[in-house]
């Protein structure tokens, strides 16, 4: 098959996935949604390497991704470092620390978000973990995203950082389509397990 044909397919393929996977999450009531949540994030504190991190990469969740404000909540309450993402120019991301009342303003993908401040952006990833978002995550933990990009091109510079992806159990596939770049999570919670892999 011609390279860009199969690409092409296997975009065609995501994207598909991704607008099915976006009209189950909003067919979660609030209410359902907020005992998920909690039982996820029950499952993120099971976790070693997070317990051991002092620093945890983590986002503010939109209504149709896994709430996240229980473990951002925890960890300022437990002298852990907090630091949120920010997308900049050329689909890069970078990461700022958060204290509860840092400024955030709204994205254009609708996403909270830190004001850029060189003072605050977080330099050295040693003892850190990352929490990571997704619309869905297969049973080898490797990540179905929102179609940006943004974590890929993070995780590809950031080698050896631990990963926890946080999804529900309904989401879960059987194996996602990939490439050679794709890289799996180290943990992947949902609301009935915590799962590790070998990826980072």
């Amino acid at each position: 098959m011609n390279e860009a044909i199969f690409l092409k397919r296997r975009c065609i393929i995501k994207n598909k996935l991704r607008a099915e996977l976006k009209t189950m999450r909003k067919g979660i009531g609030n209410s359902r949604k907020s005992i998920l949540d909690l039982k996820i994030f029950s499952n993120v504190l099971k976790c070693e390497a997070f317990k051991n991190a002092k620093t945890v990469l983590a986002y503010k969740s939109t209504d149709i991704e896994v709430g996240t404000d229980a473990i951002i909540k925890y960890c300022l309450e437990n002298g852990k470092k907090i630091a949120l993402p920010k997308c900049m120019n050329g689909g890069l991301m970078k990461f700022y620390y958060y204290n509860g009342n840092t400024p955030l303003v709204k994205s254009t993908f609708g996403i909270m978000e830190p004001i850029e401040d060189e003072n605050n952006e977080i330099k050295s990833f040693e003892n850190t973990v990352c929490i990571l978002p997704a619309l869905a995550f297969d049973n080898e933990g490797y990540r179905l995203g929102y179609g940006g990009g943004y974590y890929d091109r993070f995780l590809s510079a950031h080698e050896n950082l631990i990963t926890i992806g946080i999804c529900y159990f309904d989401n879960i596939q059987s194996r996602l389509v990939r490439n050679e770049f794709d890289r799996n999570a180290a943990f992947v919670a949902t609301e009935k397990s915590l799962e590790a892999y070998n990826g980072k």
